[in-house]
């Protein structure tokens, strides 16, 4: 981000991505599912959740469907704060049952599915480095949150993607007509 310096110190580390202690150790002793400790984000974090969402909503308005819009919008994720899961969740739950559940980092298959099937989308609770919003190690907050879970809040999304990705298998057929 142009004109912005952002200085960071070790307190300062906060939920950044690949550099967030909570993680790190929840993560060292196998928690996969944890909870959001919404004090430990330093105000980097609040700039880098800024900065993406100041420069994707026009982007968002001009090429993204009118479903991820509406999600978007069902959400009412704050631009100039990273978002609480709470709050998220308090928007999303009664629109299709399903709630952001915050983890520790890399989901397995097997258990990525069974959230889905118990309509919960694990979510990363870390977001980029400010000073580098174009990089990204691994998902983050930002990319579950404003990325996949908008299209949680449509109920055909929810119902046919989510509901039939952890369906026993059976054969479909894909053809036209």
């Amino acid at each position: 981000m142009a004109g912005i310096e952002v200085r960071e110190t070790v307190e300062d580390r906060g939920l950044t991505t690949t550099k967030a202690p909570f993680v790190d150790q929840a993560a060292k002793n196998g928690q996969l599912y944890i909870h959001q400790p919404y004090e430990l984000y330093s105000d980097a974090n609040h700039e880098a959740w800024r900065g993406l969402y100041g420069r994707m909503l026009p982007r968002w308005r001009q090429y993204a469907n009118p479903h991820f819009l509406a999600g978007i919008d069902n959400l009412c994720l704050d631009p100039e704060r990273v978002p609480r899961l709470d709050d998220v969740n308090r928007f999303l739950s009664p629109l299709t049952g399903f709630k952001a559940k915050a983890v520790s980092g890399y989901v397995p298959a097997f258990l990525f599915f069974d959230c889905l099937r118990n309509r919960e989308f694990p979510t990363t609770i870390t977001i980029r480095d400010a000073r580098r919003l174009d990089y990204l190690p691994e998902p983050d907050i930002f990319h579950d949150i404003a990325g996949h879970v908008p299209m949680h809040t449509d109920k055909a999304f929810a119902g046919r993607w989510c509901g039939s990705a952890t369906a026993p298998t059976r054969r479909r057929s894909w053809s036209r007509g």
